[in-house]
């Protein structure tokens, strides 16, 4: 067996420098697909990031008063979807077309929160390896 190789039990082959299995690829993470993974982590990370700056000029200003000025303009929040449909519909009334309108507000917020934990979360993971990379070890090892 080559040093710094593992068996792995699942896929039933050795893997040369084996870091760790992943149940979602069904595949193991090792010397000839690593640079792919860390490439993964690097471009998810900078696109969650970037969902983030974009839902963020919104976000912020979901509490201004001219969101609250938004709101009265559009005829305040809709109880229903019948109600909604009824209606005219709702266009940004403010020159700033980053005031979201009533309907907005929900995928705004779910948007810029969702880009910003899992960006987070993903960032940290791909420190981790970053570390590992810098001093040439795997998960197993670690």
């Amino acid at each position: 067996k080559p040093p710094r190789s593992h068996y792995d039990h699942v896929t039933k082959s050795l893997v040369l420098n084996m870091d760790h299995y992943c149940p979602w690829m069904f595949n193991c993470v090792g010397y000839f697909n690593y640079r792919y993974f860390f490439n993964f982590l690097w471009f998810v990370t900078v696109g969650l990031g970037y969902g983030a700056a974009i839902c963020f000029p919104a976000f912020m200003n979901l509490g201004t008063p001219a969101y609250r000025d938004q709101v009265r303009a559009s005829g305040g929040y809709q109880k229903s979807l019948r109600e909604s449909l009824k209606g005219i519909v709702v266009r940004h009334t403010m020159s700033n077309p980053y005031i979201p309108t009533p309907d907005e507000r929900t995928p705004v917020a779910l948007g810029f929160m969702m880009c910003l934990c899992l960006g987070a979360a993903v960032m940290c993971l791909g420190g981790f390896h970053l570390y590992l990379v810098l001093t040439a070890q795997t998960t197993i090892e670690f």
